[in-house]
């Protein structure tokens, strides 16, 4: 067998090296450094010791908008956005969390312009986050390729073109819009001031057709994103745990030692709300792990002597404490970690994360203030609407911009309303409203708006539903506003100031209310009037609308309301007057039930649920806490003790259907008269998520109402409700309210009791006449 010679052989001493032996020493050299190099220095990753994250693609599609969108747009089935010079388009708007990197980002185009515009006149601009990215000019040779686009009756060349997005450009929350520019000389033929003005036929009036561009339905952003790890880092919060800019639902599970006591359950349902407060669109569940810790973010409640086995390590707590964790398995996930010496550490610590998680940082904090908070007043929420006085439009807002509109046919102004379900408004002249508007003049005499033949106008709609509609004067008629809250509008803006009036029966428990601007025909410009880009509007933040004076009175049971608003519960936004029942050795799933329930009345309210209250079966024979309280029961029937000795009660509900999987109880609390009772319950723990399922249907939600509801309904349908055979009331009306409010619902009964009076008052009318005249012919009474 041959013998191979090391390339490192030795040169025996004395010996003179050849100069090719130098140098394939020198080369063994070189490379054992190189490799002694890689080994000491490893490829960087996400984490020390850890993988990098794979990348991701996700393809983000543009929205489509119906071409009637738009005035004079013809077709309304057509799949394209269209773009029009000076009308709002539909942006594209794109969220990044906060523990993900683009590497790679680009926006594909599928377009087609008019034909007959001048390619020299005509583009498309690109604007990422308000910054002119790109523009796409119109082909000179008006050709394309194969495939057509048919808009408005004509056929145009469809392009495709891809346009590279700087990574760096981007923020946690984007938008990328599309403007087409087009003749931008229309207005060249406008004389300056004093001139005379040209012939309406001169040769550089516009166009009698409006130019547009079409933007296909395979337009998209796509994206190429690394998930990278977050530092340890309570300031973050609720990142990574819930970002908020997800979209759809979040799924964060919650993990305990061993089976949670009530103060357990009560603080995990207190940080539960919270982070429903914080995702009012995200629908947040949070499944339950027991003494195990599931994959991803997860939220975990220990204290000294109960912890899940794989945080057996940690150094025990000597208070209530707050953490952010690694996760031991995961490479990128995270651990928020809630825990004390004992249980009552742990409730003050969730507590402390639900009130005062802005002011934390560093990867620990010890709570140092035990107290509770302050006890919230009745109907005090604070995303209701005020009920003790007038409310100003800028406290409905988040940000003062989001009053103002640009262009000649602008997105509404939209501002959310949320009532609560028991306002009395019976018989109310409505909700009133000062409005106070700043508006471009819709044009000058014989302007556009008059060539056309539409006003210029704006029109409230109430959830959908127009309401009033008001013209926009240009002299501004109808007195003018003293304030202008936004920095950014100027004299050529014009004021008017409106009272008007809200019908009162249009209002529900979530509204919202819109202003839609439309400033006219925008096509045919003449002189001196203004460009669809700088037409502007808004509403004064100082403007005002008036929810006060009205009674706050319900007809229950009514589940419609508990669907929407959480009804009564959420009377008091910490559930100050709130018990949660729940079996003695909760299932996991009950208990995922009831901590998305606290979620969503968090997000209703917009306060977390501080001052609820727990008890398990082994406590629900001590009915003294349980008087003048709201009652919130989940589990199964036999489960639940109380439920099962109340059978008399909510039986009757169940006369018509016996067979359901789950159900959705209400009716009076047995203990106190005009409280209420809500029991979520099924035929087994794992069925009560089908409750979840419907409340996350807000079609089905609306349309639910009565004692009972019953999941799934009959022929397949969602849900049945079933109306409750007795009912009872909550709140207080006026005297004289309290007496025609009953009668107003039998007209026979209201008409025999006026016929009645008229008869009563007719014959005391007479016997007054007929004692008169007697006295008067000096015949004595009998």
């Amino acid at each position: 067998m041959p013998r191979t010679t090391s390339s490192s052989a030795r040169v025996k001493p004395g010996k003179t090296m050849r100069p090719e032996q130098r140098l394939k020493r020198l080369l063994t050299m070189l490379l054992a450094t190189l490799a002694l190099t890689g080994q000491a220095t490893p490829v960087p990753a996400e984490r020390s010791g850890q993988p990098p994250a794979s990348a991701q693609t996700r393809v983000i599609r543009w929205p489509h908008a119906v071409a009637s969108a738009h005035p004079g747009s013809g077709s309304s089935a057509s799949p394209a956005l269209r773009l029009r010079p000076g009308f709002a388009a539909p942006p594209l708007d794109f969220s990044l969390r906060a523990d993900e990197t683009v590497t790679q980002a680009s926006a594909r185009l599928s377009y087609a312009f008019a034909p007959g515009l001048s390619p020299s006149l005509t583009h498309l601009r690109v604007l990422l986050n308000g910054e002119v990215v790109a523009t796409v000019p119109m082909p000179r040779d008006g050709a394309g390729p194969s495939n057509k686009h048919k808009g408005s009756g004509q056929t145009a060349a469809l392009r495709t073109q891809d346009i590279a997005l700087d990574p760096t450009a981007l923020q946690r929350y984007n938008q990328l819009r599309l403007e087409l520019v087009a003749d931008a000389d229309a207005t060249a033929s406008c004389p300056a001031p004093g001139s005379p003005r040209p012939d309406q036929g001169s040769a550089h009036s516009p166009a009698p057709d409006e130019p547009w561009a079409d933007i296909a339905a395979d337009s998209a952003v796509r994206l190429t994103v690394r998930r990278r790890s977050l530092p340890n880092d309570l300031g973050l919060l609720p990142e990574p745990f819930l970002d908020r800019a997800d979209v759809g639902p979040v799924s964060l599970p919650f993990v305990f030692a061993a089976a949670p006591s009530d103060t357990v359950l009560r603080a995990a349902g207190i940080t539960a709300s919270w982070f429903g407060m914080l995702a009012p669109w995200h629908r947040p569940r949070f499944p339950v792990h027991v003494d195990e810790l599931p994959t991803g973010h997860a939220v975990v409640f220990a204290t000294n002597r109960e912890r899940p086995a794989a945080l057996a390590q940690l150094p025990p707590f000597s208070g209530p404490e707050l953490r952010v964790l690694d996760h031991p398995t995961e490479p990128l996930a995270k651990l928020l970690l809630i825990g004390g010496r004992d249980d009552a550490d742990l409730a003050r610590a969730a507590q402390a994360l639900a009130l005062g998680s802005g002011g934390l940082s560093g990867a620990q904090a010890r709570v140092h203030t035990p107290q509770d908070a302050p006890p919230r007043q009745a109907y005090d929420a604070p995303n209701w609407v005020r009920l003790d006085r007038p409310m100003r439009f800028g406290e409905l807002v988040d940000n003062p911009a989001q009053l103002q509109v640009q262009g000649q046919s602008p997105p509404p102004v939209a501002l959310s309303l949320r009532l609560p379900p028991d306002l009395f408004t019976w018989r109310s002249r409505g909700v009133p409203v000062d409005l106070k508007l700043r508006y471009t003049p819709p044009g000058l005499e014989g302007g556009s708006s008059a060539r056309e033949g539409r006003e210029a106008q704006v029109t409230l709609r109430i959830n959908g539903e127009a309401v009033q509609t008001m013209r926009l004067s240009a002299s501004g008629r109808g007195g003018t506003s003293a304030r202008v809250v936004l920095p950014l509008l100027d004299a050529g803006l014009m004021g008017d100031s409106r009272e008007l009036l809200i019908p009162a029966f249009k209002l529900g428990s979530r509204n919202q209310l819109d202003y839609v601007f439309d400033f006219g025909g925008a096509a045919d410009l003449g002189c001196g009037e203004a460009r669809p880009g700088s037409l502007r509007a808004l509403i004064d933040a100082d403007s005002r609308i008036d929810f006060s004076g009205h009674p706050h009175y319900a007809e229950m049971p009514h589940l419609g309301y508990f669907a929407t608003s959480g009804f009564p519960f959420t009377i008091h936004a910490d559930l100050g007057q709130t018990v949660a029942l729940l079996p003695e050795t909760p299932a996991p799933r009950e208990i995922e039930v009831l901590l998305a329930l606290l979620a969503r009345m968090g997000e209703t309210t917009g306060y977390p649920a501080t001052r609820l209250q727990v008890m398990r079966g082994h406590r629900q024979g001590e009915l003294g806490p349980l008087r003048d309280r709201d009652l919130l029961m989940v589990g199964t029937p036999q489960r639940l003790p109380l439920l099962q000795s109340w059978h008399k009660t909510w039986e009757p509900l169940l006369a018509e259907r016996h067979e359901f999987q789950a159900a959705v109880l209400g009716f009076e609390s047995p203990l106190t008269p005009r409280r209420s009772v809500v029991a979520v319950t099924a035929t087994t723990p794992e069925s009560l998520t089908q409750v979840l399922d419907l409340l996350d249907q807000d079609g089905a939600v609306y349309a639910l109402h009565g004692g009972a509801v019953l999941l799934p309904g009959r022929e397949g349908t969602a849900a049945d409700s079933i109306p409750a055979p007795k009912g009872y009331t909550t709140g207080e009306l006026p005297f004289w309210t309290a007496v025609w409010y009953p009668l107003s619902r039998h007209p026979v009964l209201l008409a025999l009791m006026a016929v009645l009076a008229v008869l009563v008052l007719a014959f005391a009318l007479w016997r007054s006449l007929n004692a008169a005249a007697q006295r008067r012919l000096g015949v004595p009474e009998a």
